[in-house]
């Protein structure tokens, strides 16, 4: 039975699911919240103006631990994330996407670790794809090294499936972007990094993630690429601050990312010539002292700069650049060069 819950009893563990016309896989989403081997939660499921009927799906369930909370209109993820936060009494956090499945034994084990690591204050996991993305996706699972990754724009704690410590969210002013409609995840990360956070990852498959068309990230791929922008400017002004403005600039905007943010230039010449600038800019960015958030140094400037390189190889498997500009490339940016010649460590 699932505990009782009064004013005076807070549930150890508060869940916030966001729903917007989630109908197709929400019942079995809330399914795999309520059905889970650790029992004292509340499950917050904040219905972003759905116009699909998830909202009587969500009613249909008669489970005391369900709350129901109800945006009039579509206000979008970080407000219904937002909403989520404001109403949690958890001592911890859970995230859980309308269509994802958490399995039965995720909050057990995700609050058996944090009660046994009192110093972490942000826990991912790795997950389990559907269908054709049914690979299994790792992340990373030390402190130094999801912060490197953060920084460089990298997925790095497994978004979906992280548990994470109300105490720490709350006092630190934590909250999602209202800007942002799709990136919030992984401002709100920074956030936490900039304020001290420390983060972990277990080797543990706890989440089976859905791609379709119509979630989240497949549907807004352009608005994911405008957010990720903002935020990866973000993270340049909070750990690069002493940068120039100009390298910080060009710097934020070069990461390759869903192969759109940095789309073809029909002239080649200034292609070359762009890419060239977006390396030097990036090598100055990291020559300069970073502001020091648990991170590896070495590692986050290596990583920065081993984007570029993957960035060219894929030009040059395109045809889109020769390698004689390549070449030509490389003399105006010596780290990078040193790195295509496979001095720097990857």
């Amino acid at each position: 039975m699932a505990p009782e819950h009064g004013p005076q009893a807070p549930p150890r563990l508060s869940v916030i699911m966001p729903v917007y016309n989630g109908a197709a896989y929400l019942a079995d989403a809330v399914r795999s919240v309520l059905t889970q081997t650790f029992t004292d939660f509340e499950l917050i499921a904040v219905d972003d103006g759905s116009s699909d009927g998830s909202g009587d799906i969500l009613r249909a369930f008669s489970d005391p631990r369900l709350r129901i909370e109800r945006h009039p209109r579509n206000r979008g993820l970080s407000a219904a994330m937002n909403t989520g936060l404001f109403l949690a009494r958890g001592q911890y956090v859970a995230h859980c996407e309308q269509d994802d499945l958490s399995r039965p034994h995720r909050f057990e084990t995700q609050l058996a670790y944090l009660d046994a690591h009192p110093d972490i204050d942000f826990l991912g996991a790795f997950i389990q794809g559907f269908g054709a993305h049914g690979e299994v996706l790792e992340f990373e699972t030390e402190d130094w090294s999801i912060k490197t990754r953060l920084i460089d724009g990298l997925s790095a704690i497994g978004n979906p499936v992280v548990v994470y410590r109300r105490d720490f969210a709350v006092p630190a002013g934590l909250r999602y972007d209202p800007a942002l409609r799709v990136c919030c995840d992984y401002d709100f990360w920074l956030s936490a990094m900039a304020a001290g956070a420390r983060f972990a990852g277990l080797r543990d498959i706890l989440l089976d993630q859905r791609f379709h068309p119509a979630s989240t990230t497949a549907a807004n791929v352009a608005t994911m690429c405008e957010d990720f922008l903002h935020t990866r400017r973000r993270a340049i002004d909070l750990f690069f601050p002493k940068a120039a403005e100009e390298a910080r600039q060009v710097a934020a905007s070069a990461v390759p990312y869903l192969k759109d943010i940095d789309p073809a230039l029909e002239d080649h010449d200034a292609e070359v010539a762009d890419l060239a600038r977006k390396a030097a800019a990036v090598t100055a960015v990291c020559a300069t002292e970073q502001k020091a958030f648990g991170q590896d140094h070495v590692n986050t400037a290596g990583l920065l700069q081993y984007q570029y390189k993957l960035l060219l190889e894929h030009r040059l498997r395109q045809g889109r650049i020769s390698a004689a500009d390549l070449a030509a490339y490389a003399t105006q940016a010596t780290k990078l060069s040193e790195l295509m010649l496979g001095i720097s460590a990857d």
